[in-house]
């Protein structure tokens, strides 16, 4: 619970998924500049569309950051030829939900929900490649991130009880 993890875990948190993303793309976009070509590529998460949870409280709006940087990063270098995509997978088959604490609500994630990394990997390139601004990688999480647009956030966590166990209290 965030009320319980210390200060430090939060900016280290920040940091991981934040602050390196602004550092990277400094790091290469004077490069870019002078070449007048470049790509970035930002992950970002399907939560960058959903309500609050109850889990990982920083994680959603993190996510969210990631995507309005993108964004901005767009309106200020595509007519210096460089794109940036963000993207927004859902539940990914990797360490990442064992090293933040939330295998258990992972393992609880019916398996038509959970994404190989090797493919949303390539489609993640293949956008990124493209140019194209977001990138929601396979119709599963499509479908999602389309339902989090339209439906009211109320109601989703009536829905997401089976989808996503563990994100939101019991009501």
């Amino acid at each position: 619970p965030f009320h319980q993890t210390p200060m430090e875990a939060e900016e280290k948190f920040l940091r991981v998924l934040g602050i390196s993303v602004v550092a990277l793309t400094k790091l290469f976009l004077n490069e870019m500049l002078q070449a007048k070509k470049g790509k970035i590529m930002m992950i970002s998460s399907v939560a960058a569309f959903a309500p609050p949870s109850r889990i990982q409280s920083l994680y959603g709006p993190i996510k969210t950051f990631v995507n309005r940087f993108s964004e901005g990063l767009n309106l200020s270098y595509n007519p210096d030829g460089i794109t940036s995509t963000a993207v927004c997978p859902g539940y990914t088959i990797t360490n990442f939900h064992t090293a933040s604490g939330v295998q258990v609500e992972m393992d609880r994630v019916p398996s038509f929900m959970k994404k190989s990394a090797n493919r949303v990997a390539k489609v993640a390139v293949g956008e990124t490649l493209k140019g194209k601004k977001v990138s929601v990688p396979t119709k599963t999480f499509k479908l999602i991130v389309f339902l989090l647009k339209v439906l009211p956030h109320a109601l989703f966590p009536l829905f997401s009880k089976r989808l996503a166990p563990g994100r939101y209290k019991d009501s």
